[in-house]
């Protein structure tokens, strides 16, 4: 699959150029189609006309071949001798018999003409239906799609921003992320992301970040009052995963260690704590590698990423922590249902 490079923003607006192409082509094609389904409409209405009108003529001249034959059966006479001298009316006869043929002719073809008719309505009916639905998928469709190109591009001064700090492969993932992987994981749950509670719901959500970024999981003794996950980003640094599960798809955080969770000094604390030999619950010989690693590259310097999944829609979003100081957020990934569209 080709991958698109998404460190030039010309390639969303090429993208939603060709998007904007796509839905003019089927509004075009879609325009010629009913033309030509209404031209084959009026002149089948026209066949029918002519058809109906041919028969009645057609009638009209079976009536006065019929009279005529009559007529000519009644010249006959008697002689005076009392012979009777029958006419001959075999003209008369072969006149009504062209008549009555021709007027056969004409209701065959208007018969055909009918169910040609009624044919052509019963398809211009069915693609009707399949037209609206094309309608919508060039219209409301490709508008939406559009409009999803537009806030990807808005948004991505702020991830080019936090590729400074997690690297510019997971600025690129972030802003693909949910278009492909994100989506596909939570279509493979969708019946658990709709209900998912507690610890299902954030084992749902920290699998979706990872799918979706491209992270790699490191391997530490998780402890009740510590890291949900720590994953390594394309430098190699630590990356902070916490994840929600929230019927409102709002990203809270608690308290922990005197610090808001996921701020700068929570994740100092937690850190220190790993490398605390008094604390037994997360002092393991792993954890105080990993604690030390963080200590080292600083906690202000530790980008944690907060994935949410909304309970009741099945709605992911992923967050970083952009802004240490003022524990400002940047939303990587907008929002979109489970097997919806962006």
């Amino acid at each position: 699959m080709t991958q698109l490079d998404l460190s030039d923003l010309q390639t969303l607006s090429d993208l939603a150029a060709a998007f904007g192409r796509f839905a003019d082509e089927t509004q075009d094609a879609l325009r010629a189609a009913r033309e030509d389904i209404s031209r084959t409409q009026e002149w089948l209405g026209e066949r029918v006309n002519h058809w109906q009108h041919m028969v009645e003529r057609a009638r009209q001249d079976v009536v006065r071949a019929e009279a005529d034959l009559r007529r000519c059966q009644a010249s006959g006479y008697r002689d005076q001798q009392g012979y009777y001298h029958q006419p001959d009316c075999s003209h008369q006869a072969y006149l009504l018999e062209r008549a009555t043929a021709h007027l056969r002719e004409c209701e065959n073809r208007l018969r055909t003409a009918q169910i040609w008719r009624s044919r052509l309505e019963q398809a211009a009916s069915d693609y009707q239906r399949t037209e609206a639905r094309l309608t919508d998928l060039a219209g409301g469709h490709t508008e939406r799609t559009r409009a999803f190109l537009e806030r990807v591009a808005a948004k991505y001064a702020d991830v080019q921003a936090a590729a400074g700090l997690v690297g510019g492969a997971l600025a690129a993932a972030a802003v693909l992320g949910l278009a492909g992987a994100a989506v596909r994981t939570l279509e493979a749950a969708v019946g658990r992301a709709y209900r998912a509670r507690g610890g299902l719901g954030e084992e749902l959500a920290q699998g979706v970040t990872l799918d979706a970024l491209g992270l790699h999981e490191v391997g530490f003794d998780q402890a009740q009052h510590g890291f949900d996950r720590l994953v390594t980003g394309p430098t190699g640094q630590v990356i902070v995963l916490e994840s929600k599960c929230s019927d409102a798809g709002q990203l809270k955080l608690g308290e922990g260690y005197g610090h808001r969770q996921c701020s700068a000094g929570w994740v100092e604390s937690v850190a220190r704590a790993m490398t605390d030999p008094s604390n037994p619950a997360l002092c393991t010989p792993a954890n105080a590698a990993i604690g030390q690693q963080i200590l080292e590259q600083g906690a202000a310097g530790t980008p944690v990423l907060a994935t949410v999944i909304n309970a009741s829609t099945g709605q992911a979003d992923i967050y970083l922590r952009l802004d240490t100081a003022a524990e400002k957020w940047t939303l990587l990934d907008v929002a979109a249902p489970v097997g919806g569209e962006p």
